[in-house]
């Protein structure tokens, strides 16, 4: 399988290289393009814009990653991987980064534990969710897998359980020596070993990782027994997710993701196998907090509404900033920006008009110390530097308000223990 890598802003041409840009071969080009115009094209939802489409002097048409980044499966095998931008960071050191952040997704299977020994210097991203899913799977081995009562349904010499009569008269009309009943089997046989059996089936053909073909293997051995599911609706199902099932939840959301593409944005009509991407905002917004709540515990409220744009004549726009930290009398509002700034740009640095109307109201409504705006730190602006805020002052009667906006950035490469002094900086 080959993989082609590039980065977030990276701009991609039809086979013609170019200065700054990767040149894909026809096949992939013309590929992706189909699938970005698959999704603009998409009725049901809101459009997404994974890539964009624009023209350049001398290359023609050029494919251009925005803020979405993760995994492009190809249904020729090709692999396209779209790693975050982040200054002076190896593809080694974002690759792992990037992991980090999708551990602390809620509701995703996407954990870190069990691939610390992982080489990502030699696995594609697709081959890191695949090692992810086998370890949640060599776990469940390692406790054995788990026998259940099951529903069967079935014409039988013999009587137990139920008779179902219905289906009985139908098939029984003259056998009389049969009985079409319904019963409970207590066996390994389950709804959920079956899935996890046709998952490896599966991934056994798509992962090119020799460890993880070896270790998909294995299971499939331990899983002899085990018929594969052949109706994916049906046995999902069946499953319920209760306290008894605890330890099967990131396992069916896996099976999920592979199985019935419910995780990834599978295109009809394209040439894209599947399409695994995120949105680099709500990673890094997801991230930022996580390492917010670490530091500074029950000061830290994320996604807080506790107002609203209007009071009257109802509660209407409800105000969510991503952070807002309490520290004894004084309050914080923080919003995350997943931007790369540039001092180049004409006016402000690229900072959106529209960021800073926000940041206003925050300060109107939350009346807080100062708002700062989070950026990731670029080649240009480092965590070190700290921008002029942006400062004005207004009169309601006798009463003088300061607003201030703080522009901040953040390193996310940083250590644990680094992570914690540079917030505490934050609030300072």
């Amino acid at each position: 399988m080959k993989t082609i890598t590039i980065t977030e802003y990276q701009a991609c041409t039809r086979g013609v290289p170019a200065n700054g840009c990767v040149a894909l071969p026809p096949e992939t080009f013309d590929s992706l393009r189909q699938f970005i115009l698959a999704t603009k094209n998409e009725t049901t939802s809101e459009p997404v814009e994974y890539l964009g489409i624009s023209a350049k002097r001398d290359v023609g048409e050029i494919l251009t990653a925005k803020n979405y980044v993760g995994v492009l499966l190809l249904k020729n095998g090709v692999q396209i991987e779209i790693l975050p931008k982040l200054a002076a960071a190896s593809e080694t050191d974002t690759r792992k980064l990037l992991i980090k952040m999708l551990g602390h997704l809620k509701d995703t299977p996407f954990k870190v534990s069990g691939i610390a020994n992982l080489d990502v210097r030699k696995c594609t991203l697709f081959d890191i969710f695949i090692r992810m899913f086998i370890e949640e799977v060599l776990r469940l081995q390692k406790q054995g897998f788990r026998s259940a009562y099951s529903e069967q349904q079935s014409n039988e010499y013999f009587f137990k359980g139920k008779l179902l009569i219905t289906e009985h008269l139908k098939q029984n009309l003259s056998h009389n020596e049969r009985f079409f009943i319904q019963y409970d089997l207590f066996s390994i046989n389950r709804p959920i070993n079956r899935l996890i059996k046709a998952t490896l089936e599966l991934l056994l053909l798509r992962t090119h990782d020799w460890k993880n073909k070896k270790d998909i293997r294995f299971l499939l051995g331990c899983l002899d027994t085990i018929t594969s599911s052949r109706n994916y609706d049906a046995d999902f199902s069946r499953i319920v997710l209760d306290r008894n099932m605890v330890e099967f939840t990131s396992l069916v959301q896996w099976c999920r993701v592979f199985l019935k593409n419910e995780s990834f944005t599978s295109v009809s009509g394209t040439q894209v196998a599947y399409a695994l991407l995120f949105d680099m905002n709500a990673l890094f917004e997801n991230y930022v907090a996580y390492w917010m709540r670490q530091a500074l515990g029950d000061m830290v409220k994320l996604q807080d509404s506790t107002y609203h744009l209007f009071t009257q004549p109802q509660k209407q726009f409800s105000l969510r900033p991503d952070i807002v930290v309490t520290t004894g009398e004084n309050t914080f509002v923080l919003d995350t920006k997943w931007k790369l700034l540039r001092k180049e740009y004409t006016q402000n640095y690229g900072i959106s008009t529209m960021d800073m109307y926000q940041m206003y109201v925050y300060h109107q409504k939350y009346h807080p110390k100062y708002v700062t705006l989070l950026y990731p730190a670029t080649d240009e602006f480092s965590q070190e530097i700290c921008l002029p805020s942006y400062c004005c002052e207004e009169r309601y009667g006798d009463v003088m308000t300061k607003v201030e906006v703080r522009i901040r950035f953040v390193d996310l490469l940083m250590q644990p223990g680094e992570w914690e002094q540079y917030i505490r900086r934050l609030f300072q």
